[in-house]
């Protein structure tokens, strides 16, 4: 059972994650956003504007995800 309730979950923290994530290898960025559809949807669109590889993008909620199947999913806020 998690100490945090969805209400009073601290935000991302982006320093973190990306003293976690990126190490000069995968990773190159990670980006947090407050909401959005679809975190794959945004990465696939800000690859074809010319995002370099190895963005991680990473929502404090998520709407509309897809998952395996065409299965449809939304993460509550802070949820992630």
């Amino acid at each position: 059972m998690s100490r945090w309730t969805d209400l009073d979950r601290p935000p991302l923290d982006v320093r973190g994650l990306n003293r976690a994530l990126v190490d000069g290898g995968l990773w190159r960025r990670v980006q947090v956003v407050d909401e959005t559809d679809s975190t794959n949807a945004d990465v696939a669109e800000l690859a074809r504007s010319g995002e370099a590889e190895g963005l991680v993008l990473v929502a404090e909620h998520q709407l509309a995800g897809r998952g395996r199947r065409g299965r449809v999913w939304a993460a509550p806020a802070r949820s992630g």
